[in-house]
């Protein structure tokens, strides 16, 4: 089994390491479709209740959460 140590996989916030959601949007503009995709469904799992024991996720991981399906959003604008 092959670890995947590609540093986008691990969400920002775990450490000591401060969250800055400027410097996180910069690194989801240079992801693809894929890796953001990927980085969304690992954020939506870690913000899960049940990851969480019910309780609520960490604050960074929902911003993150939040940032990932904004910036899909806005790649993938229906056009009227």
């Amino acid at each position: 089994m092959e670890l995947d140590l590609n540093p986008t996989a691990t969400p920002i916030g775990i450490g000591n390491v401060k969250f800055d959601v400027e410097k996180f949007r910069a690194e989801i503009l240079k992801m693809d479709d894929a890796e953001l995709v990927k980085n969304g469904k690992m954020l939506a799992f870690l913000c899960s209740p049940r990851q969480n024991f019910g309780k609520p996720p960490k604050e960074q991981w929902a911003v993150q959460l939040k940032e990932c399906r904004t910036e899909w959003k806005r790649r993938h604008r229906k056009s009227t």
